[in-house]
């Protein structure tokens, strides 16, 4: 989150998707004692399958400016990790 709020205004945009099998029914209760500053989805299967697989959670995707998925990123990651990655992007 932290990230987000100093890259924004760089151009950077983070959505969360939750593949939950229940939904907004298991995301709002976490999001109610865990309050995120960038938008969050709900995905599926298919969403998943879409951006070439999901092996783990969680799994970041690094989309440039055209919509190309640049790199992935499975697992958790620091803050420096993921400036490193910015860079190249932004």
């Amino acid at each position: 989150m932290k990230v987000y709020y100093e890259y924004k205004s760089k151009g950077l945009e983070i959505i969360g998707v939750s593949l939950d099998q229940d939904g907004w029914d298991d995301v709002r209760p976490f999001l109610k004692k865990n309050p995120i500053n960038y938008p969050i989805v709900i995905g599926d299967g298919k969403l998943a399958q879409a951006y070439g697989g999901v092996e783990a959670i969680p799994t970041t995707f690094f989309i440039d400016k055209a919509g190309n998925i640049v790199t992935k990123h499975i697992g958790g990651m620091r803050k420096t990790d993921l400036e490193r990655y910015l860079k190249n992007l932004l």
